[in-house]
């Protein structure tokens, strides 16, 4: 049964289903305390602290951690131990801690290599770089990167490049631009949000806002179906640092119109107020509030003076009353 609902667990993660794998999450935790079910002994704890990590519950995920005994050294528990407890300190803004860690993942990692499994290099990368030791987190970075290739899934080689150009900041565009073209047809919704989240960022520090927002909105709506909220916060504030003032969380559909559009008549317009209504007020990501002008097709002058040429016949045309 644990293995059942370990497997469970990290699939619906992979999948970006954070909402559904945390409710199953809690519907576990009151079986076991229902039962009386000691929690140390729960060899899959770590699995449910990063999944937490995901939701921004960072407190609860400590908290699961503490309660996990010491496994042993070189274990594969150890291994997942060490993983989730470099990412909550890594959430917790404890780099510090992190890269101190990092050497344990490492020792209890021995001849493992494979990236999403252990990995310790990007982990460790992210806490350098977070120290401002960015050449050696470089490194490491692209060490796992080539390790992941060699394995050559999507999710594994997309989260390692968006590791490796997240801490190249604008000399990293090729890196997230890779990793979103291999995440979109894969079926790991949270990393292809993170992969766009990634690019996004890096195309506004490197002051091209314009271009940076539509992988930003996407990667917006992504994660708010994931129900990432920590990532869906940080692509917001990107967002409106582009100068963008994001209306909803999708990016087209129903749940992309305001409350005003959605009250429109759902029927097809009939005449031209009710088709002037419908028209687009704005861009979902236009501040200024105005339509998008009408660009003059070629007939338009024709037309025109069409028209203006009947209404001048009509007003020279004695009516019928003063002709009798």
């Amino acid at each position: 049964m644990r293995q059942l609902f370990e497997s469970q667990l990290v699939d619906d993660s992979v999948r970006g289903e954070l909402a559904e794998a945390e409710s199953e999450l809690r519907a576990s935790l009151e079986t076991v305390a229902f039962w009386g079910m000691p929690i140390q002994a729960q060899w899959s704890w770590p699995f449910p602290a990063e999944l937490l990590v995901e939701r921004g519950a960072v407190g609860e995920a400590r908290a699961l951690l503490d309660t996990v005994i010491s496994p042993p050294p070189r274990s594969d528990l150890a291994i997942v131990v060490d993983r989730a407890s470099m990412r909550v300190l890594l959430a917790e803004g404890l780099p510090e801690e992190a890269l101190a860690y990092a050497d344990v993942y490492e020792l209890h990692a021995g001849w493992k290599r494979h990236p999403r499994y252990v990995p310790w290099r990007s982990l460790k990368a992210q806490a350098l770089d977070r120290l401002g030791r960015q050449d050696d987190a470089v490194a490491l970075a692209a060490e796992e990167l080539e390790i992941a290739r060699g394995w050559g899934s999507p999710g594994t080689v997309g989260r390692s490049l968006r590791v490796l150009g997240t801490i190249l900041r604008t000399d990293g565009i090729d890196q997230p631009e890779e990793a979103c073209a291999r995440l979109e047809q894969a079926p790991a919704r949270l990393e292809h949000a993170k992969a766009l989240a990634a690019l996004g960022a890096t195309l506004r520090r490197a002051r091209t806002p314009t271009e940076a927002r539509a992988p930003l909105r996407r990667a917006l709506e992504l994660a708010d179906v994931c129900g990432a909220q920590p990532l869906a916060d940080a692509v917001r504030a990107e967002i409106c640092a582009t100068g963008a003032r994001p209306r909803t969380t999708a990016f087209k559909g129903v749940l992309a119109l305001t409350a005003s559009e959605r009250r429109l008549p759902i029927s097809p317009p009939t005449g031209r107020r009710t088709a002037i209504s419908l028209r687009p007020l704005r861009d979902a990501e236009d501040g200024r509030g105005s339509p998008q002008p009408r660009v003059p097709q070629a007939g338009d002058r024709i037309a025109s003076r069409a028209r203006w040429g009947a209404h001048r016949d009509n007003l020279r045309r004695p009516s019928r009353q003063l002709r009798e």
